[in-house]
């Protein structure tokens, strides 16, 4: 089972809630289900909470490299870039929780201004839990629970007599969560202290988003935001690539949804997606997923 994190073209999550009117999204994963073992760097506008289960992550949040353990908890802010990526070859089990912070302010735009706002413009890209805080058990059940609210039910196993209130639950929890990790003094602000390049980063990401349909170079991409070519191969060395092999990466993710969700052909779709050459575009592909462009199409029928 591979994974891919569907991006709008201006760099953000496409965020597929359980419920699409009920802002919130919780769901289990594991590091093996990225291609690479690496999530595509991103940012929403949701606060994302990451729990570890077992195993070992490394987290980047705006050019600041994490490492997690089994239990710990990250809460990253709205609008900051960030993925996680593989501990050596370990397997690492995961829960992820994204939320709206609207819906923390319970959708009232009063309440949002005053409690949820100063959170998201404090410039702080994450917090991380303290494990010696004392309330760190209470809060690793408060999400076990939220976790436990939204698995999959089978439908014998329903109570068609009660109405289901897991959802209004795990608001409530959600609540809860948010109200103790704010108000909490043991738990850990750090900030990244390089701002400026995180945003000339994002918006040269944001740039290649919304340009790899064109035949772009290194020094049009160093030109979006006025920088010299070496300071720009820098900046991308800080979440592991290069200008080019990041736009790479993100055409052939496009390609790979293209060929699994449409009938177009393989010369049509590497040059929707930017690459003008086909024999190319079909090497770059199988070293990127382990099949050829056709043999991805022949399996999905």
């Amino acid at each position: 089972m591979k994974k891919d994190i569907p991006t709008m073209n201006d760099g953000s999550e496409i965020v597929r809630y359980n419920n699409i009117r009920i802002p919130y999204y919780v769901s289990e994963g594991k590091i093996s289900w990225f291609e690479n073992r690496r999530a595509i760097c991103h940012w929403h506008n949701d606060f994302e909470i990451m729990r570890i289960n077992s195993g070992h992550m490394h987290y980047y949040i705006d050019g600041k490299d994490i490492f997690l353990n089994p239990d710990d908890i990250l809460l990253i802010n709205s609008k900051h870039m960030h993925y996680g990526y593989e501990y050596g070859n370990e397997e690492c089990d995961f829960i992820c929780y994204l939320i709206d912070p609207m819906l923390l302010a319970c959708n009232n735009t009063a309440l949002y201004e005053k409690l949820i706002l100063p959170i998201v413009d404090s410039g702080i890209p994450h917090w991380v839990l303290d494990c010696n805080y004392a309330a760190h058990q209470s809060a690793l059940d408060m999400l076990d629970r939220i976790y436990s609210l939204n698995r999959a039910v089978p439908d014998n196993q329903v109570n068609h007599q009660q109405p289901d209130c897991s959802e209004y639950r795990s608001v409530q929890l959600f609540h809860n969560f948010i109200y103790d990790f704010y108000t909490s003094t043991s738990f850990v602000n750090e900030n990244s202290g390089n701002s400026n390049n995180q945003a000339l980063l994002r918006k040269m990401i944001l740039y290649i988003y919304q340009n790899y349909k064109n035949d772009i170079q290194i020094d049009e991409i160093a030109g979006s935001v006025n920088i010299s070519r070496t300071t720009c191969c820098k900046l991308f060395r800080t979440i592991n690539s290069t200008p080019i092999g990041f736009l790479n990466h993100y055409r052939l993710e496009l390609a790979h949804n293209l060929i699994l969700h449409s009938d177009r052909n393989i010369t049509s779709v590497a040059l929707e997606v930017g690459f003008n050459d086909p024999g190319y575009f079909a090497r770059r592909f199988k070293l990127k997923y382990g099949m050829s462009p056709k043999e991805l199409a022949k399996s999905r029928s």
